[in-house]
């Protein structure tokens, strides 16, 4: 016989069904406190970012790290795989100015290339180089580096002082060789020309007043080769009668 009052309590502590379906809120995301300030986790918001971030990191594993190598001991294959991490794709990628010819960018690049150099690297040392030359050029063919030669060779009023010498060059040298000599010749080379020129007028007595030197020559075109001239006059150097001999070889290279 069953007992109605269990079957009673029973019915009477099931929940009631009222027909509404109830729904359970995901919990918040948030990163743990111990890692909130970790790099890796600034960009982490939500359970999709943290496994796209899981994702990327097993892409990584396993892929050859790329490493310095010892260059003593390295293989040049080893080497070679280092700097094709390093260098551009293609050497044309490196940057030169205008001043540099095609032949120089050449070289360059190829040297660049061939040393594993970054598009930086080799941006930094082109300018270094660029500089380097400009200042050069400047000391060696450049207006101011002639001032500071003349200068340095004949003092504070050098401008006055290489007047009676410039005379002197103008005296036997042809406008063409003159201009050849301008275009040609390092600064230091033309102080040490003057100075010469300047030494054997002091020994020899030539001044600007001489007839020899005071007329103005460079339109004047020479009636003997300057080479036989040169030669004669070395020789002259060699006599006695040196000083009167130049004279008659300079009124022969003359034509007077």
């Amino acid at each position: 016989m069953t007992d109605n009052a269990d079957v009673m309590d029973a019915t009477d502590s099931a929940p009631a069904d009222d027909g509404v379906a109830t729904t359970q809120s995901a919990p918040e995301f948030s990163v743990p406190t111990e890692y909130q300030e970790k790099g890796w986790a600034k960009n982490i918001h939500s359970e999709a970012d943290l496994w796209k971030t899981l994702d990327n990191a097993q892409g990584l594993i396993g892929r050859k790290t790329i490493g310095i190598p010892d260059f003593d001991n390295a293989k040049p294959e080893e080497i070679d795989e280092y700097y094709s991490h390093t260098r551009p794709k293609d050497s044309n990628e490196y940057e030169f100015d205008t001043a540099f010819s095609e032949d120089e960018k050449a070289d360059l690049r190829k040297l660049f290339s061939d040393n594993g150099l970054t598009k930086q690297q080799a941006k930094n040392i082109v300018a270094h180089i660029q500089e380097a030359v400009v200042k050069d050029n400047e000391e060696t063919y450049g207006e101011e580096g002639l001032k500071a030669e003349f200068l340095n060779r004949f003092g504070a009023d050098w401008e006055k002082a290489i007047v009676p010498i410039k005379d002197a060059l103008n005296s036997v040298l042809t406008k063409e060789q003159a201009e050849a000599l301008n275009e040609t010749l390092p600064n230091e080379a033309v102080g040490v020309l003057f100075a010469l020129t300047k030494s054997i007028m002091d020994k020899y007595g030539a001044n600007e007043t001489d007839s020899a030197l005071g007329k103005d020559r460079a339109a004047v075109k020479p009636k003997m080769e300057y080479d036989e001239f040169y030669k004669k006059m070395q020789e002259a150097n060699k006599l006695p009668n040196g000083y009167e001999l130049k004279k008659e070889l300079m009124k022969q290279y003359y034509g007077e």
